[in-house]
């Protein structure tokens, strides 16, 4: 999740959503949509010749749910501690060196890292210049670089939301209100693109954006929004949970009623949350529950207890195979499967919205979130302590993570007027680095904590 981001607040009717954005906004004008999937299987659009993009990252949040009891907190909590010299010299030796053509700071062209490929062997970014702007890719290590998907004009919002060693999947929208969306994989293996969705009558509630979880060549998602029921305007929530093929070209929309974000993948299985109890009207008398089903299949199974036993405090939630890791927007909880109970490991010690934990990412014993202000945070289960970043962090595969530092200098100065192109100059892109978790030595200690949680 990803990229340098800037947050503000959208109202909705039954949730209050963070929208965080990055990147360069950018348009197209794309062919008028097919159907969605129908609400059964059934064999979504074919994939199309390769048109071309430009991105935004966009990532909506939840609003905690129910804040946990001092009881349930546990005694130990971690602490923040100073980031060691050791680890900004790993990060820097793990610096990417993408193409100059695209990252040459100079008026005209202008350049925005978005994300790596989980696998990490592929980086994907926004291109502007004055004969071609869109989404761009290449693979790591070399010079040359891919032209995905081209955008025009500066009021359409596009996204790159997350990647694997095929898919990139990412979203458009024609305005900044996100009235009108819709949702796209792009194939690297076969160079094409496939339209997954787009929203549907009710679904145009500024702040229901989409933010899906990618496992191999299955994706999942949440879409919804409020619909009107009388004349005197009362509102109802909706929502449907698609688990996506992308290989087979089918969807299947799992028999949830009310679904709602953090949506992930935990190996061969998908968990997420949904209203058990709702009101529109009385946010007090609302409750969320875990659920999950078998990813290949569908088909409905009991969550962990351990997760059940927290689910009023799940707003945001990370998975991996040796870890589970949520919160609710001021504590962080985890659990190592086959313990019997979840600990409580960090508590953000200014509990205020702009510091909230929010979208969790894993990397082997590190977890790492992106306040809506910087800094960004990363924690360490091997030694029970935080650091701040300089930048925002995600986990890869093969025990490594992406860390992408915010750039202090620019030709131009951010805020200023490209002269060749007429924009709004975006500020420096994000550096990326790669590291390698073995390279990075444990945080040092709370004290009186002697680590290994």
């Amino acid at each position: 999740m990803f990229g340098k981001v800037f947050h503000w607040l959208w109202l909705f009717g039954l949730l209050s959503l963070l929208v965080g954005c990055w990147g360069a906004r950018s348009s197209t004008q794309l062919a008028s949509p097919t159907p969605p999937p129908s609400q059964t299987r059934l064999i979504a659009t074919p994939s199309v010749a390769l048109p071309t993009l430009a991105t935004t990252t966009t990532l909506p949040t939840l609003s905690p749910v129910t804040p946990p009891t001092q009881a349930s907190q546990g005694s130990m909590l971690g602490c923040q501690v100073a980031r060691p010299t050791t680890w900004d010299t790993v990060i820097d030796k793990g610096t990417l060196t993408l193409p100059a053509e695209v990252t040459r700071d100079a008026p005209g062209p202008h350049f925005r890292f978005g994300l790596l490929s989980s696998d990490g062997h592929r980086w994907f970014g926004t291109l502007k210049s004055t004969d071609w702007s869109g989404l761009v890719t290449g693979r790591v290590g070399e010079s040359s670089y891919h032209r995905i998907y081209q955008i025009g004009s500066s009021v359409e919002e596009l996204g790159i939301l997350v990647a694997n060693e095929r898919w990139l999947i990412f979203s458009w929208a024609k305005d900044a209100t996100w009235g009108e969306w819709r949702l796209f994989a792009w194939d690297a293996q076969n160079n094409q693109l496939l339209e997954l969705s787009h929203n549907q009558p009710g679904d145009t509630i500024p702040g229901w954006l989409i933010l899906p979880a990618l496992s191999k060549d299955k994706i999942a998602w949440v879409q919804g929004g409020l619909t009107t029921t009388s004349p005197e305007s009362n509102q109802t929530f909706h929502s449907t949970l698609h688990l996506y093929d992308l290989s087979a070209r089918v969807d299947h929309v799992l028999p949830t009623m009310r679904a709602i974000y953090p949506v992930v993948f935990w190996g061969n299985e998908l968990l997420w949350m949904e209203w058990e109890q709702f009101s529109l009207q009385s946010p007090e008398n609302r409750r969320a529950k875990i659920a999950m089903a078998d990813a290949l299949t569908g088909e409905l199974e009991p969550p962990p207890a351990p997760l059940i036993a927290h689910q009023q405090e799940i707003a945001y939630l990370a998975a991996s195979p040796t870890l589970l890791a949520w919160t609710d927007t001021h504590t962080l909880w985890i659990w190592h499967p086959g313990d019997a109970e979840a600990q409580a490991v960090y508590r953000q010690p200014e509990p205020t919205n702009s510091h909230a934990i929010q979208f969790l990412t894993i990397a082997g014993p590190l977890i790492a979130w992106t306040p809506p202000s910087p800094p960004p945070m990363i924690f360490d289960t091997r030694s029970g302590s935080a650091t701040q970043l300089n930048g925002w962090a995600a986990g890869l595969e093969n025990n490594r993570v992406l860390i992408a530092t915010f750039a202090t200098t620019t030709a131009t100065k951010p805020g200023s007027t490209d002269p060749l192109l007429g924009i709004p100059v975006p500020g420096p892109s994000d550096i990326p680095h790669i590291v390698d978790l073995s390279a990075l030595p444990p945080l040092p200690a709370c004290q009186g904590n002697k680590g290994s949680i």
